[in-house]
């Protein structure tokens, strides 16, 4: 076994040679520089300008999360407002369905209490469709073509002196398929007829 070189352990925290540590040379002690007198005042700016500085940030902090917080409120609320947005398209199909099928009811049968359920149904369907944000795009004949709301698949070709020079406006001559609008936002395009 070898033998310590430190017996008795006292000299352990204490450098060899000294029982005072060795300071560096232009050092002052440590109970001078404790009891040297700072000016109050400047310590208190100090502070001060520390604490406004913290404050600040905290404040932008603070900001940047509330305008977080409203955006991801904003996100959730659409994201419930168009969550049906594609059963919707798809219902649309259906309603597109009974429209036709009534449009060509036979002669004769318009007032039978068959056709007049249809359209009672049909009706209902539409209230059930509104209550839900849907709106239709009302439309006409003479309307001015909106690409925002409109879409033009066919083309009715005018006459040439009908037409006057500079007049690139497009109007609407027949709408083919109807428009929607999901809480002021269009899912689907009207499909229409333009010159």
């Amino acid at each position: 076994m070898k033998e310590s070189k430190h017996k008795d352990r006292s000299d352990l925290f204490e450098p060899e040679g000294s029982s005072e540590p060795e300071r560096p040379e232009g050092s002052s002690d440590l109970k001078d520089k404790t009891q040297q007198s700072k000016d109050p005042n400047k310590e208190l700016e100090k502070c001060k300008k520390m604490a406004e500085e913290n404050l600040a940030g905290w404040q932008r902090e603070r900001a940047d999360f509330e305008n977080y917080r409203k955006r991801m409120e904003k996100r959730n609320l659409d994201l419930i407002k168009f969550a049906n947005e594609e059963l919707l398209l798809k219902i649309l199909s259906i309603l597109d369905h009974m429209e036709e099928a009534l449009k060509h009811t036979p002669k004769g049968w318009e007032k039978t209490s068959w056709v007049e359920g249809i359209k009672h149904i049909k009706n209902h369907f539409q209230n059930i469709l509104e209550s839900e944000g849907l709106r239709e795009i009302e439309l006409k004949a003479g309307d001015k073509f909106d690409p925002y709301t409109c879409e033009a698949v066919e083309k009715k070709e005018t006459d040439e002196a009908g037409k006057q020079e500079g007049n690139k406006e497009c109007r609407i001559v027949g709408v083919l398929q109807k428009g929607y609008n999901l809480n002021g936002k269009v899912i689907r395009p009207a499909r229409v007829k333009v010159e």
